[in-house]
């Protein structure tokens, strides 16, 4: 089946936007975090979703698509997220998609998709500027280099001041999305295997910080900037996201490393 819609592709590259759909008893939820009074609100999940399969050539036609989610400015914005696999034709209801991985094919793609969280408050003065964030993965991580193309956005948590007593302001909190340089498209267990090195660990991980999301293929990834009632953020509209246009990244240099 896979095989199949692929040949059908009329770009390089597929992307998934699911958004949620009404309940049984109309309720439908917001897909982005919430913050009331500097806590967060632990708010519904979405139950049901529809998806919309994006085709794109390059990262560039990518961003033009994505930029008003990102910014909270689509219609949908506040209902829709990414996701790597797609709904199997023939598994939804009257209501929708249930996000199940049952549900779900492993769709293998030409592009990662990189969450990317600092357990460390370290970061302070250089995690809302994606510029310096920019600088601080091509240090961080040696298959990225100055040339990589990259779409990179600050997640709904980043930058919101907690009053719960944690410092997740002072840390970097980000997602990335490259193309790689790969023949075969890369599925989850294969994402899972070339990013273990620098995979988070269970618990406090001060060393390595991409989370299982990066890889798993019904996850899905927020878009929205987040809900806040009482709450500062220390991030403007103009730096919530940014592109870079680039390269993809080499397949060979990501498998290159020393456990």
């Amino acid at each position: 089946m896979l095989l199949l819609k692929y040949s059908n592709m009329q770009k390089r590259h597929q992307i998934n936007i699911i958004t949620a759909q009404p309940s049984e008893n109309g309720f439908r939820a917001k897909t982005t975090k919430s913050f009331i009074l500097g806590k967060e609100d632990k708010s519904y999940f979405p139950k049901y979703w529809k998806q919309k399969i994006i085709e794109w050539d390059d990262l560039e036609e990518l961003y033009k698509t994505l930029e008003p989610y990102l910014k909270g400015t689509h219609p949908e914005a506040y209902y829709s997220c990414l996701m790597h696999g797609q709904f199997i034709p023939g598994t939804e209801d009257i209501y929708g998609n249930r996000r199940q991985n049952i549900n779900i094919e492993d769709t293998p793609h030409n592009y990662l998709i990189l969450d990317i969280e600092t357990d460390s408050p370290e970061y302070e003065e250089l995690c809302l500027d994606l510029t310096k964030v920019r600088h601080w993965m091509e240090a961080t991580y040696p298959w990225i280099t100055e040339d990589t193309g990259m779409i990179l956005y600050q997640t709904a948590s980043a930058g919101v001041l907690r009053t719960d007593g944690t410092e997740k302001h002072k840390q970097i909190r980000v997602r990335a999305i490259m193309e790689i340089t790969s023949e075969i498209p890369l599925t989850e267990s294969m994402r899972k295997h070339l990013l273990r090195p620098y995979m988070k660990l269970p618990g406090k991980d001060f060393h390595r910080h991409i989370d299982n999301a990066t890889h798993q293929k019904a996850r899905v990834f927020y878009m929205a900037p987040p809900l806040l009632t009482n709450t500062k953020r220390l991030i403007n509209s103009d730096d919530i996201c940014r592109l870079r246009k680039g390269k993809p990244i080499e397949f060979e240099s990501l498998r290159d490393f020393d456990i």
